[in-house]
């Protein structure tokens, strides 16, 4: 019996439960989680999988309001609320960037 990768495939959850096989042994797929903001806390979170070349990460977060999106390619990956190392220091960075923009202000 051949299992392919498997993704957490659900709509507004922030606590997954639904683990699916994804196209049954077949390759080239990654898991995505998607996670919209409003005001710095976690509104919408959503699972999903795509074909790895159809796969986005992004980030459109802008003074905590917006969204962004995970991809991974791990056996059951997009479960966790950790950050991708890029995403999280995309995110840092950002932070880091607007307390100086209020210091400097002051």
């Amino acid at each position: 019996m051949v299992i392919g990768l498997r993704c957490y495939i659900c709509s507004n959850c922030e606590k997954p439960s639904n683990l699916q096989v994804v196209e049954n042994g077949a390759s080239g797929y990654s898991c995505s989680k998607t996670t919209g903001m409003i005001g710095g806390k976690i509104q919408y979170v959503s699972r999903d999988y795509y074909r790895t070349e159809k796969c986005y990460e992004y980030n459109v977060v802008n003074d905590g309001t917006g969204y962004f999106q995970n991809c991974c390619t791990g056996d059951a990956c997009n479960k966790s609320h950790v950050l991708s190392n890029s995403l999280g220091l995309l995110i840092i960075l950002l932070i880091a960037v607007n307390i100086l923009k209020l210091t400097i202000i002051q």
